[in-house]
C-alpha cells in the first residue's frame, strides 16, 4: 500500500534530480519498477513509513539510473566517426553512480546491499 502512496513523491524526486526535459510516462513506469525492486530487497520487519524520506530518495535515484540507461532518455548525446561510437541518453557511469548512492541510502535496511558472491573458474 505504501508504495502507491510514495509513487508520486518518488516520481517528483527523480524528475527534480534529473533537472532536464524527461519522458514523464516512461519515468513513472520506471519509478514503479524501482519501488518494487527495493521493497523486495528490504529486510523483514522494515516499515516503509519509518524510512519514508530515505526510501523516496533512494528509489528516485535508482529509478533515474534506470531511466538514464534506457533508450527513452533522449537522443544521441555524442557521436564519433573514427571507430564509430555513439552515446544515447546519459552515461552508464552516471547511471551506475546514482544506483550506488541510492543503495547506500538504504544499506541498513536492505537484505543484500547489492553484494553478490561469484564463482571464479580456475
Amino acid at each position: 500500500m505504501w508504495i502507491f502512496i510514495f509513487r508520486q513523491e518518488i516520481f517528483e524526486c527523480a524528475k527534480e534530480i534529473y533537472g532536464k526535459e524527461i519522458d514523464e510516462a516512461a519515468l513513472c513506469r520506471i519509478c514503479g519498477a524501482a519501488s518494487e525492486e527495493l521493497v523486495a530487497r528490504l529486510r523483514r520487519g522494515t516499515k516503509l513509513e519509518e524510512i519514508r524520506e530515505s526510501f523516496v530518495m533512494a528509489v528516485g535515484m535508482i529509478a533515474l539510473s534506470m531511466y538514464i540507461s534506457a533508450p527513452c532518455a533522449g537522443s544521441i548525446s555524442s557521436f564519433r566517426a573514427g571507430s564509430v561510437s555513439a552515446t544515447v541518453g546519459g552515461s552508464g557511469a552516471s547511471a551506475g553512480a546514482l544506483r550506488e548512492q541510492g543503495e547506500r541510502l538504504l544499506a541498513a535496511h536492505l537484505r543484500d546491499c547489492g553484494f553478490d558472491f561469484r564463482a571464479v573458474g580456475g
